[in-house]
């Protein structure tokens, strides 16, 4: 799972960065979801619900996102 840490680490580090402006295109967003999906799907972190693409009850998301988070 090395890998798939090292990925997940890559994504958070993008996302942090783009929280900090204003200018992160939709793709951008696109992009990091779909690079965590690889991850999770690679390392088989997660059952996920989908065959494919981004599901709206991500069980990586959910396990990971605090209370605080949600509000």
């Amino acid at each position: 799972m090395a890998v798939e840490n090292q990925l997940l680490v890559l994504v958070q580090k993008a996302v942090d960065d783009a929280s900090t402006t204003v200018s992160t295109t939709p793709g951008e967003l696109m992009r990091f979801r779909s690079m965590v999906c690889t991850a999770c799907r690679a390392g088989k972190l997660y059952n996920c619900d989908v065959p494919q693409g981004w599901s709206e009850n991500c069980a990586f998301v959910y396990s990971n996102t605090t209370e605080f988070g949600q509000l």
